[in-house]
Formats: structure tokens, sequence, C-alpha cells
């Protein structure tokens, strides 16, 4: 792994089987010095909410993401 990646979004719940894989790999991006963000949510299994107020502060959360990555040209 290297710094080299594009800024990354890892999302996982505390009831997601591969939490510990998401959590790992953002640690071993950090160390690298990847731009990456985890976020964790309560009681999320694999896949989301589906449509529950969760899902749209996760929503919320990539377009942030996405938004502080373009260009302020383009924003």
């Amino acid at each position: 792994m290297s710094a080299g990646f594009p800024p990354i979004f890892l999302q996982s719940g505390t009831r997601d089987l591969f939490l510990s894989n998401a959590v790992r790999l953002h640690h071993k991006l950090r160390h690298v010095g990847a731009r990456v963000q985890l976020h964790v949510f309560e009681a999320m299994p694999h896949g989301g909410f589906s449509g529950s107020p969760e899902d749209m502060e996760l929503a919320a959360e990539v377009v942030r993401l996405v938004t502080e990555c373009l260009p302020s040209s383009v924003r």
C-alpha cells in the first residue's frame, strides 16, 4: 500500500461481519499516509439499514467527502 491511493471512504457497522477488516484496512492506509475515512454505525449489519435515517447520514458523509475532493472551481 502507498500514499498514492485516491481518497477512500470506508463504512461498516458494529454488526457487520467485515468490521474488523475495515478497521485493519483503515489503519494500514493511514499508516502509509493515504487520505481515508472510516465510519462505523451502531448496530448496522453488512449492507446498511435500507432507507433509515442512518443511511441518510451515511449518504451525507459520502457527499461531503466527494465535495471536499473536488477542485474549488467545480464545487
